[in-house]
């Protein structure tokens, strides 16, 4: 089985520094919380722990800024630990025809597998499937459901299902 990573956007305290990074305003939210270790920010902690995940807006699999900021944290683990493989779920909301959500999830797991491979992790390493609308994580009708289902969730495979 794999450990599944799981992360909140609100889960890290962030701060503001000057410059730029891979496209990204460095103007915008950082990490400034560590683990007692100092060697990761709790961002990367969590996603070793139980998993992560980056939303995305209604009919769309463009990755918003705070999703490469998490993204860029991760990456910095997966260079240092190259022994590591992922999969990448795309997710949709309830709304829509079954096989529109399955592209539209593939392509929301595939924009973080490009992305992943950008800032330096070898495409070998990243699997991209599409769960559509079938594995909803918040059930019920509301914009907030809807909101929370529309995801890609990384999840790091253990040794052995590499």
């Amino acid at each position: 089985m794999s450990s599944v990573l799981i992360l909140s956007l609100a889960a890290c305290t962030k701060k503001e520094q000057g410059g730029t990074d891979g496209g990204i305003s460095k103007g915008r939210l950082y990490e400034d919380s560590y683990s007692p270790s100092g060697r990761y920010s709790e961002y990367v902690e969590a996603v070793k722990s139980t998993g992560s995940k980056v939303y995305f807006d209604f009919d769309s699999n463009r990755l918003s800024d705070e999703a490469k900021i998490l993204l860029n944290e991760l990456a910095l683990y997966m260079n240092e630990n190259q022994g590591r493989r992922f999969m990448i779920e795309g997710h949709c909301d309830i709304r829509g025809e079954q096989s529109y959500n399955i592209a539209l999830g593939y392509n929301r797991a595939s924009a973080v597998v490009e992305y992943l491979k950008n800032r330096g992790i070898d495409g070998s390493r990243l699997v991209a499937i599409s769960r559509g609308k079938e594995e909803p994580e918040f059930l019920g009708s509301t914009p907030e459901a809807h909101a929370k289902n529309r995801r890609a969730r990384i999840i790091e495979l253990r040794p052995e299902e590499n």
